[in-house]
């Protein structure tokens, strides 16, 4: 990181999940942020580590780890996350300034707890993706697409069996995401199937269409070869 890391990162105030109580962590202060390049998959690069290194947040009393895209879980989920992870583990503190090791161990955690609440899909698709960047700018391929394709199968799901329309990210960048996952997966008939449903939603956002449209043409060439 090039800028005093005082400079870069704040502390915000955090209340855990499991165990209710209060802790600080690191942030990345959004003035601070500028913007290299981002990948079609959304993936953005910054000068200086990136906002995904402290979005999840990890209980430094009893190690749960969350996003603020956590829904409140149920009395018995948090049983069942305690028997199962909080009895077993040992916390540690990922409050202050964090490497990308770090950032994967965290996300990892997070990914744990995330299916012990049972959060909803397109949350634990989320974590698996953000997985695959951070395994993207360590330029590790086979574990990138070991989870884009967990993130992929699960966006799926999201389609499927959830209501489109009311994911986070919005229907059609569900969709779109669909498209690019498996493109770059080079599963380039079930990315066709994605664009090509795409193509066909109405009201579909100008610059989204332009980048699906992109996108799509790179992968039909390497469909056709």
């Amino acid at each position: 990181m090039d800028m005093d890391i005082a400079e870069y990162l704040y502390d915000k105030t955090l209340v855990c999940l499991n165990c209710e109580a209060q802790f600080k962590t690191k942030r990345v202060k959004t003035s601070k942020l500028i913007m290299a390049r981002q990948d079609a998959d959304f993936c953005t690069y910054y000068e200086g580590d990136p906002p995904y290194f402290y979005e999840v947040g990890v209980c430094p009393r009893c190690g749960c780890a969350f996003t603020e895209n956590f829904i409140s879980p149920s009395q018995d989920s948090k049983e069942v996350l305690r028997k199962e992870f909080i009895s077993k583990v040992h916390p540690v503190d990922l409050c202050g300034p964090r490497s990308i090791e770090d950032a994967l161990r965290c996300y990892k955690l997070c990914l744990l707890c995330a299916n012990f609440l049972r959060q909803p899909r397109s949350v634990i698709a989320g974590i698996l993706l953000r997985i695959a960047w951070l395994y993207r700018y360590l330029g590790d391929k086979k574990e990138e697409e070991k989870y884009l394709l967990r993130s992929a199968a699960l966006f799926e799901e999201v389609y499927v069996y959830d209501d489109p329309d009311k994911v986070p990210i919005g229907k059609h960048r569900l969709i779109y995401l669909l498209g690019e996952l498996n493109g770059r997966l080079g599963r380039y008939l079930e990315a066709r199937k994605w664009f090509n449903l795409l193509f066909s939603e109405k009201g579909l956002e100008p610059a989204l269409n332009r980048l699906a449209r992109e996108q799509w043409d790179n992968y039909k060439t390497a469909l056709t070869s």
